[in-house]
């Protein structure tokens, strides 16, 4: 026990005297019981000189640890943690108080319950050690009142600077009042705060409603705060069965109907409870189904997309979406829901598609955690199968790395697929020939999980398709009049055509392209020239922020784009100077897929191409085109240039050369004079031969990839060409 001398002169002040009989009494008074209790010590700023005796400062009852200790759980083991500090200037002996429900930390108790007193400063005022006193620690549940106390002033009444701010680690209540990990409170001098965890409550915070359609997978994930560790939920509708594990409501519904199912999800802290109104709806006589799945869980404050698509509808069908959570919207025509969710929650949202004079509606459940433990799965939700070849795919779902993280699987997949949990793989040989063809063959659902939670995604599985060629670009030097940069597109399929034009510019001189067109302008026509739309500077365009969602907004905000949706037919973009300006473009076409829900519904670019001015060196004509797809496709390039002075075209290159690369930059293919080609014949079957045989052409068939067409003039001679890619069905 430390000193405090009350004189440092040997000799008794009359305020020192008062002092001693004042600890007379207080001596009495702890002989007989009779010391004030724990309320009177939590009062802030209570003079402390009573009680005290020249030789120090006692521990009194008041402020021993209490006899029954506060119950400590999991979710409120080091919630929160605590930085405080009480400084003075003046020479004067303060003390630094917390009381927990377990204990009392002052200079007689400096370490207890996970906080510590880092010093007594000025103790009996004298100089050493120096202010500031700090207590610091990490906290659980329960009331706590951190205050200041004057033991003695040293003949003064020095201000002091009281701080502190306690920071939630888990997700916590003080005051009533929730805090996320992260964020703070900060108390005040002798007024108490309650900690509570929310982690402990159980409340289920999944939709009240649902709709399933029968004969349809079905999908529904029970979500509740507190971590619970087991589920129930009864009765259950036929052919639906329930994990009470992990909380998933999944299975086939065979019978329509509407079911009250009582749900439970618990803890170690108690049991939350609530209703689920399932309709389970008969499967409609005509019209669109939505067979996209109905549960996903995904990331907080991350982009997400996920495309809704029917079966049994057409490329007219059209979706809406009711309840989205905050961040998010749909597309009516694509039925893709993207954006960025702001919000944790599971919500509940009412898809309704509409095609013509039928409408039919579904639920799908979007779960959204911003807790980066929990296993999100982030694999691909579709995948392609072609018969007879191996297929192999693997869940990936990143959370914990330190947590086991275990997989399962709800519906029936393709035959001739399996599935081991252990790795979460799915792969085999598929077999059509015991399943119907079509292109959407099967679904299943995905199920991640550890002991931090669960998370879902649908699998979707589809025909594997011939590749097509997509994202045409052309390099070229724009001129004037006749000489601009011309692009066509040929659409073909029975639903439009979602694309993003584009006329890049200043951004090529980072790509050592020299005499770069400063400020490229861009306009679209359809079949019959009128101008369908056109644009200066991408920025200024109505679907600005739909161009920067895609992914394929210019780099330069002088560079043009147009985002269009096209039916099915022919198109041509323009590319010109500002102003009659001069120079070197780009005009890009993008293919961003068929606009249209169903999964009947196809369209393609069938034919991409593009005319100029071909001239030498830098200046040639370069032709870019990427085949997507699963399948190699069958491509005729040519390249046309006599032929256009029939079509009114001045100035055309006389005779154009060919040369095909590939990704590598490699030649896999060159021609000069079509007839010349090993596969002239072919070319002449398909109706694809060149008018004038001067011009060239080549047949291909060409895997997956990025691939160049270069015309020049044959001897460096110049002139007006035309390059085209024509993808064979």
């Amino acid at each position: 026990m430390k000193t405090k001398p009350i004189s440092q002169s040997g000799f008794f002040s009359a305020r020192a005297l008062a002092s001693l009989l004042l600890v007379a009494v207080s001596s009495v008074l702890l002989l007989l019981g009779n010391y004030p209790d724990t309320a009177v010590a939590q009062s802030p700023k209570r003079k402390a000189i009573q009680g005290y005796t020249r030789a120090g400062k006692p521990i009194l009852r008041e402020q021993q640890p209490n006899s029954v200790p506060h119950p400590l759980t999991p979710e409120c083991e080091n919630s929160w943690s605590l930085t405080s500090s009480l400084y003075w200037a003046v020479v004067a002996d303060w003390d630094f108080h917390l009381q927990t429900p377990n204990a009392h930390i002052y200079y007689g108790n400096p370490t207890a319950d996970g906080f510590t007193l880092d010093r007594d400063a000025y103790p009996g005022c004298s100089p050493d050690p120096v202010p500031p006193e700090q207590i610091t620690g990490m906290g659980q549940c329960g009331t706590y009142t951190l205050y200041s106390n004057l033991y003695s002033d040293c003949g003064g009444s020095p201000p002091i600077t009281f701080t502190a701010t306690v920071t939630a680690l888990k997700q916590i209540t003080i005051n009533g009042v929730a805090y996320n990990p992260g964020q703070t409170f900060h108390p005040q001098d002798g007024v108490p705060f309650a900690v509570d965890a929310t982690g402990c409550i159980v409340g289920i915070t999944s939709p009240a409603t649902a709709t399933a359609t029968q004969g349809q997978l079905f999908i529904y994930q029970v979500t509740a705060t507190g971590t619970p560790t087991s589920y129930t939920a009864t009765p259950l509708p036929a052919g639906l069965s329930f994990d009470g594990v992990h909380g998933i409501l999944g299975g086939t519904p065979t019978n329509p109907g509407t079911t009250q199912i009582q749900l439970t999800a618990s803890n170690s802290c108690g049991t939350g409870m609530a209703t689920l109104t399932l309709t389970v709806q008969p499967f409609p006589s005509s019209g669109p189904v939505v067979a996209s799945g109905s549960s996903i869980t995904a990331r907080t404050g991350q982009p997400f997309s996920f495309e809704v698509f029917t079966i049994g509808g057409s490329a007219t069908a059209r979706l809406s979406a009711s309840g989205l959570p905050p961040g998010l919207s749909a597309d009516p025509v694509t039925g893709v829901i993207s954006g960025t969710p702001t919000a944790d929650g599971s919500f509940g949202v009412t898809l309704t598609v509409t095609d013509g004079a039928v409408t039919n509606t579904s639920t799908l459940q979007l779960t959204f955690t911003s807790d980066p433990a929990i296993p999100v799965i982030v694999s691909p939700s579709e995948t392609t199968l072609a018969a007879g070849q191996f297929f192999t795919y693997t869940i990936v779902a990143p959370g914990d790395p330190s947590d086991h993280t275990t997989f399962s699987l709800i519906g029936t997949l393709p035959s001739g697929l399996g599935f081991d949990p252990a790795t979460g793989t799915i792969s085999g040989t598929y077999n059509s020939h015991f399943q119907n063809g079509g292109a959407l063959l099967g679904n299943v659902q995905l199920i991640s999980s550890n002991s931090s939670g669960t998370a879902t995604s649908p699998l979707s599985f589809f025909q594997q398709v011939s590749g097509t060629a997509k994202n045409i670009s052309t390099r070229l030097a724009v001129g004037t009049s006749d000489n601009v940069l011309i692009g066509g597109i040929i659409v073909t399929g029975n639903a439009p055509k979602k694309v993003i034009v584009r006329a890049i510019g200043p951004s090529l001189t980072q790509y050592g392209v020299p005499g770069a067109l400063r400020d490229p302008t861009l306009e679209l026509h359809d079949h019959t020239g009128a101008m369908i739309d056109f644009n200066d500077n991408w920025m200024d365009s109505a679907n600005e922020q739909a161009i920067i969602d895609s992914g394929l907004a210019p780099s330069n905000n002088l560079e043009s784009a147009i985002l269009a949706t096209l039916d099915p037919g022919n198109y041509t973009a323009i590319i010109r100077g500002n102003n009659g300006t001069t120079g070197a473009a780009l005009v890009e076409v993008y293919d961003l897929g068929t606009a249209s829900l169903d999964v009947s519904s196809n369209a393609q670019l069938a034919n991409i191409s593009t005319r100029g001015l071909v001239q030498t060196g830098d200046n040639v004509m370069i032709g870019g085109f990427i085949v997507r797809g699963d399948m190699p496709a069958t491509v005729i390039v040519r390249a046309i240039g006599p032929s256009l002075t029939a079509y009114g075209v001045a100035g055309a290159l006389q005779d154009p050369t060919l040369e095909l690369h590939d990704g590598t930059g490699a030649v896999i293919g060159t021609n000069d004079n079509w007839q010349n080609d090993p596969g002239a014949a072919q070319i002449q079957a398909d109706h694809l031969a060149p008018t004038d045989n001067r011009e060239s052409a080549t047949i291909v068939t060409l895997a997956p990839g990025n691939y160049t067409a270069i015309v020049r003039g044959q001897n460096d001679t110049t002139g007006v060409a035309l390059v085209e890619a024509f993808v064979l069905q």
